[in-house]
Parts: C-alpha cells; structure tokens; sequence
C-alpha cells in the first residue's frame, strides 16, 4: 500500500465520522425543537440541497439581435418556476412573452429528435427552463418525503404538476352490468300470449286461470265465498319441448 493510498484513506474516514458528528448535532438540535421548528429546518434543509439553476449555459453566449431578453431574465424565470410559478406565470413575472419558455423547449426537443437545429441561445434558454422543471420536481419530493407542514401540499403539485411518472397508478375498476330484456304489451290478449310461450301453458287455460283469480280477489274483498278452482294441464305446448 502507497503511501497516497493510506492518507486517501484516512482522510475518508475523517470525512465519515465529520458526517456522522454532524448528524448527531442535528439530532440533538432537532430534539430541543418544537414541532413546527422542526418541519421548518427539515424544510429548509431540502431548500438548500437543492442544486443551482445557474450552472454556465448562459456563458459565451450572447442573445441573438432579434430579442430584447437577458440571461438574467430567463434564470428569473426558471427560479420562478421552482418556486411553483406556471410557466405563463413566469414569463409575467420576468417580462417575457407569452409562451416564449414553452417555444423554447418545444424547439429543442424538436431538434433533439431531427428536426431543425436551434441557435445556442435557445438551446441555453430551453435548458434553463428544463432544468428549472428538473429542480422543482426535486423540491417539491424532499418536502414531501420529509413530511410535516407543506409536505402535503407538495406531494399533491408534485402529482398533478410533476409529470406521469409522479401520478399515482391509474386504478381499474370493472363493472358488470347485466342487461334485462324489457317487453311491453299493449293488449291482454298480447300478455297472455306472450306469458303462455314463455311458461310453456295453454293460452286458453292461463286465460281462464286469470279470469278464476279476478272472480277470487273480488270474492275476498266482498266477503263471499270463493270460486271452485280451476286446474291447469302444465303440459308443454307442442313445438316447445
């Protein structure tokens, strides 16, 4: 073993346990907080992990003499965007023109699929806007993996504003429905034609054991005596069986 090699490795040991002396700090910090104090430093830490919008795309490029927008502006806009502003939000706030950040990414994907190469300042333009889309996302998921205040509200813009691979897995639901069939008669003469098929009964029998039950209820309703009862030849009809 060199010696390079073993002070390479003392030094990550030194770095390992600086770590992990800070995060007993931060416990020990966290632990003489309030609740509130702290979801907010828990809050403030994703804040300040989250990486630059600014990382030189904007360097050796100057705007074409076609537009009035600076560099400064197009970062306004994507720092606006991280903070949850919609696109046509952010180009209001930053002086831009409507729909001036979506043109830009729609030119340079188009590019980057074949199409018509695009300048350099609205390719460093379409990354900005990309990158601040990329930064949001980031934030809006440690809020919500850190839970606590806010963390609810981030986690319902990171599902319907973070794109599909955010929203939760579309549920199936099957429905059986089933399908009665519904027939209506017009006539007597037509139900009782109708029933008799469906029963397998003579009509003149079902007819006359109808009649028998009308005759009955009245007889019940006035007090008197019922009628003889008919019976029926529940025999199949020819052509049925």
């Amino acid at each position: 073993m060199t010696e390079q090699t073993r002070a390479e490795r003392r030094e990550a040991r030194r770095a390992e346990n600086r770590a992990r002396h800070a995060e007993r700090l931060q416990q020990e910090r966290e632990r003489s907080m309030t609740k509130a104090q702290r979801a907010e430093l828990r809050a403030q830490i994703v804040e300040d992990a989250l990486p630059s919008i600014n990382v030189g795309q904007f360097e050796n490029v100057e705007p074409p003499p076609t537009t009035t927008y600076t560099p400064d502006q197009v970062l306004a806009a994507g720092e606006a965007l991280i903070r949850g502003a919609t696109l046509g939000d952010a180009e209001v706030l930053c002086g831009l023109a409507r729909g001036a950040l979506r043109s830009w990414v729609k030119r340079q994907r188009a590019s980057d699929r074949g199409g018509e190469r695009v300048g350099a300042w609205a390719s460093a333009c379409a990354y900005t806007v990309e990158r601040a889309l990329a930064i949001r996302r980031m934030r809006w998921q440690g809020l919500a993996e850190e839970g606590g205040k806010g963390s609810s509200a981030a986690l319902w813009m990171l599902e319907r504003r973070g794109g599909r691979e955010y929203q939760p897995p579309a549920q199936r639901h099957e429905v059986k429905r089933e399908s009665q069939e519904v027939v209506v008669h017009t006539t007597l003469e037509s139900a009782i034609e109708h029933t008799a098929r469906e029963l397998g009964l003579d009509e003149a029998e079902l007819r006359a054991q109808g009649e028998y039950w009308a005759r009955a209820i009245t007889a019940s309703g006035r007090g008197e005596s019922l009628p003889a009862p008919i019976t029926i030849d529940a025999s199949p009809i020819e052509g049925d069986e």
